[in-house]
């Protein structure tokens, strides 16, 4: 039923009410005999068939439930990966979002269970309010443990809930591979390690900087070249890559290149929008302007500190831009710049700019930036 054809019903039961009581139309209805007709006309139009409106009842892909009871009891002990929708009939947005919901749905059918639940109906609100916190329109996903929750925080296009979706198979498929041999997936004649094998922080205290969803904005706002690694604690790979990652940092500093750190457990949303799919993965950021996720490109070295180094100071070459050249002025000055381990310092003395005059000392410095690119 739509509710044009409840409303049509509605009128051919008020004509046919009329022509009942049409013999009695010369007569004067009190105000208790009006009110009588109108109770009466509630009350059979009550009776009709009433639908609910919910925007996937028949749909062949999105599950739905009839109360909450309906819901809990599905979801409850299921070890499949849920991804819920939360919307309201009375909210546009959530109605033109239907037909991405279904093709959603029906892109994961076998892999996810896809289901929607208008959390604006009696039949839910209560339950879903206190036990999930639903007040608003919002995509809940579920692990085995349906206890914990992850609500979508990022956009809802198709592709990165696909990627935010892939990347909670991930995370559920290492946690159970954890649990099954101790160390991840991997774990093995690969190397890298079991749970005995030493954690290395993902902090910057050993050079590269710690990033996070509040944080990464940075490498947009930077003209320098920034690499990214997206990290997972239990990842044996990820612990051999982290003392190089984080020594390579050390020696990069002040050649224009940055290198950082992103914990892809912690930040599933930033590592999605990546499409993270195994660790480590590493994402490369050229110099110049950024705007966005589409600026990076796929990290092709080795991930011993010389490999990175390597990799990294070719990339400053090809696209790094050229720094201010410091002025030795002081000792202080020439430690600040030259006092780092396994980095070439390279001194030039100039003649005095009485000498050679503004335009020779800018002649002198557009070669020296010329070489140090």
């Amino acid at each position: 039923f739509t509710r044009e054809i409840i409303e049509q019903r509605i009128d051919k039961f008020k004509c046919a009410l009329y022509r009942t009581f049409q013999p009695l139309r010369v007569m004067r209805f009190n105000s208790s005999s009006s009110r009588c007709l109108m109770y009466l006309t509630a009350i059979i139009a009550a009776l009709l068939p009433f639908p609910s409106f919910s925007f996937y009842d028949n749909s062949e892909n999105v599950l739905t439930f009839t109360d909450f009871t309906d819901f809990a009891s599905n979801i409850r002990g299921d070890d499949s990966i849920w991804m819920m929708q939360f919307y309201s009939t009375s909210d546009a947005d959530s109605k033109q979002y239907t037909p991405v919901w279904e093709g959603i749905a029906t892109i994961l059918k076998g892999v996810v269970k896809v289901g929607a639940i208008d959390f604006s109906s009696e039949k839910f609100k209560e339950g879903l309010n206190s036990v999930y916190g639903i007040k608003g329109p919002s995509i809940l996903f579920f692990g085995s443990d349906k206890t914990q929750y992850k609500p979508h925080k990022g956009d809802t296009d198709p592709q990165t809930l696909i990627n935010a979706v892939l990347q909670t198979i991930v995370n559920q498929v290492e946690k159970r591979a954890s649990a099954q041999f101790g160390g991840g997936p991997n774990t093995g004649a690969s190397g890298g390690g079991g749970s005995g094998g030493e954690k290395h922080s993902t902090s910057s205290d050993s050079g590269a900087v710690s990033l996070d969803g509040s944080t990464f904005g940075k490498i947009y706002e930077s003209k320098e070249i920034w690499m990214v690694a997206f990290v997972a604690p239990w990842c044996g790979h990820c612990k051999n890559l982290l003392p190089e990652w984080h020594s390579a940092a050390s020696a990069l500093k002040g050649s224009g290149a940055n290198l950082a750190v992103v914990d892809a457990t912690q930040e599933e949303s930033l590592a999605s929008q990546f499409g993270v799919r195994g660790f480590p993965t590493i994402k490369v950021f050229p110099g110049g302007d950024k705007s966005g996720p589409g600026d990076a490109i796929d990290y092709m070295g080795g991930r011993t500190e010389d490999q990175i180094l390597q990799y990294t100071l070719e990339e400053v070459e090809r696209s790094g831009v050229p720094k201010e050249i410091p002025e030795m002025t002081s000792l202080d000055v020439l430690k600040e710049n030259c006092d780092v381990s396994k980095k070439v310092c390279i001194l030039t003395a100039l003649p005095h700019i009485l000498e050679s005059m503004a335009a020779g000392r800018n002649k002198y410095l557009e070669t020296l930036k010329a070489a140090q690119k």
